[in-house]
C-alpha cells in the first residue's frame, strides 16, 4: 500500500494512492490512483496481464476487459 499522509490547516490528512495484494500467486490491485499508473508500468515492463486482477472493477467489467484483451 502506498499512502499520502500529512497535515493541512491543522487537520491530519491521509489518502491511499496505490493498494495491491498477492492472492493465489496473482497481483490483486485494489486501487491505483497514481500518475503515471503503477499498473500500466507493471504491464509495460512485461508483467503478465493474466497475473493482474483489477479488483476495483466489478467482476462483469473485469470479464469484459479480459475478453477484449484476448482478441
Amino acid at each position: 500500500m502506498l499512502m499520502s499522509v500529512g497535515w493541512r490547516n491543522n487537520k491530519r490528512i491521509q489518502s491511499i494512492a496505490f493498494h495491491a495484494r498477492i492472492v493465489d500467486n496473482k497481483i490483486w490491485i485494489e486501487w491505483d490512483g497514481t500518475d503515471p499508473s503503477i499498473t500500466e508500468e507493471l504491464l509495460r515492463r512485461g508483467g503478465p496481464r493474466e497475473d493482474l486482477v483489477l479488483w476495483w472493477h466489478s467482476p462483469t467489467e473485469r470479464e469484459m476487459m479480459e475478453r477484449a484483451a484476448g482478441d
